[in-house]
């Protein structure tokens, strides 16, 4: 068995999962593993116990072998292509290490997104931003993502930019109210974060920040 081809290797281990499950490759497609140096020979389903002297064998050297799993024949790996199998799999790996140890966000998938791959400072704040709108008695009314139809990140890109913030946030009132006609009135929205600070991973009270509020005309 030659060991330095990856491809052979793969294909006698499934074989012998699929032995060792109770499965049989087809008549058509029969494995001789006495050729690879492992000293036993797959037999098909219309071998008996009686035909142990009469294992059927492959072609002759040089000749293409039966694929135990496809049940078509391939023939020989030849020397180049094990060189070219190397040669992808070395590059491959390369790209892969060198995007690992320099690459950035933008080089996914060739590089790990680290956008969520940090950890949290123990004594650090975690913050979020929402809108919310504010109802007749100045009491805060809540408002879901489901009912904008837009999830934290898209929030906050769209209402970065403090010129047009205030009229973006009049267009989330005015989806809000679309969207939810059983909600309580609303005089007005609000777009607020919500900061908190972790002493030694211990969560404290949430502090409320308003960024902006915008009544309804």
């Amino acid at each position: 068995l030659d060991e330095h081809d990856p491809a052979l290797v793969l294909e006698v281990a499934v074989c012998g999962m699929v032995q060792t499950a109770g499965l049989r490759p087809r008549a058509d497609a029969v494995l001789d593993t006495e050729a690879l140096g492992l000293g036993q020979v797959l037999r098909s389903d219309d071998d008996g116990p009686g035909d142990e002297d009469h294992p059927r064998t492959l072609p002759a050297e040089g000749h293409a072998r039966p694929d135990p799993l496809l049940g078509r024949r391939i023939g020989p790996v030849e020397g180049w292509e094990r060189r070219v199998r190397s040669a992808v799999v070395v590059v491959v790996f390369g790209v892969l290490t060198a995007a690992t140890l320099v690459g950035s966000d933008d080089w996914f998938p060739f590089a790990p997104m680290r956008q969520y791959a940090y950890a949290v400072d123990p004594d650090g704040r975690i913050s979020r931003h929402h809108v919310e709108a504010i109802g007749v008695d100045g009491d805060p009314v809540r408002i879901g993502w489901d009912d904008i139809d837009m999830r934290p990140a898209e929030l906050e890109g769209l209402l970065r930019p403090l010129d047009t913030r205030d009229q973006r946030l009049l267009s989330l009132l005015e989806v809000f109210r679309d969207a939810r006609p059983d909600a309580p009135p609303t005089v007005g929205i609000r777009y607020v974060r919500t900061m908190t600070q972790l002493v030694d991973r211990r969560v404290t009270e949430p502090q409320i920040i308003e960024l902006a509020r915008v009544d309804a005309p």
